[in-house]
């Protein structure tokens, strides 16, 4: 799943180099809040909770937000189950491309409870839990959109779908 990962963000990289950072829409101004929820999957399924608060609106045509995201899963393996809670702070980058379609990057790190299953060599309890960010949102008006996220997190799944809202 890391090679992935990393070919992915090779990938953006590559064409965001390429890109023409003139057609690149003016970023969300200070103050604006993203707030949403994603259905989550790989590995297991769950849901989560986040939100994005929008700090700085002058960087590289882009946007710098901070905020949090709480989630959880559960993993089955045959008749045992693992249940992962985390709650940890993130920051992310955001550009938007058009005024309806944004792309971000970020990072999160926190603190996550995992509850292992029988058949599993890791310790029950409080561990800490860190991810890297990368996905989209796509607003169908000013106010509400669709939001997509891929996550490389050691304690929560690594696709996420759902809805945004914009204050």
């Amino acid at each position: 799943m890391k090679k992935v990962f990393s070919i992915f963000i090779a990938g953006l990289l590559s064409i965001a180099l390429a890109f023409n950072a003139s057609a690149i829409e003016d970023p969300d101004p200070v103050g604006t809040l993203t707030v949403g929820a994603h259905a989550s999957f790989v590995p297991g399924v769950g849901t989560n909770l986040f939100g994005d608060y929008v700090l700085v609106d002058s960087w590289w045509k882009g946007h710098f937000t901070v905020g949090g995201q709480a989630s959880f899963s559960v993993v089955k393996y045959g008749t045992y189950s693992d249940t992962n809670i985390c709650l940890v702070p993130r920051a992310t980058y955001g550009l938007n491309i058009t005024p309806s379609f944004e792309v971000h990057a970020g990072l999160m790190t926190g603190l996550g409870y995992y509850s292992a299953g029988l058949s599993d060599s890791h310790a029950s309890g409080i561990h800490v839990v860190y991810a890297e960010i990368l996905g989209c949102r796509y607003f169908l008006n000013e106010r509400f959109g669709l939001s997509a996220e891929v996550n490389y997190a050691n304690l929560m799944p690594y696709f996420n779908l759902g809805v945004a809202l914009k204050f």
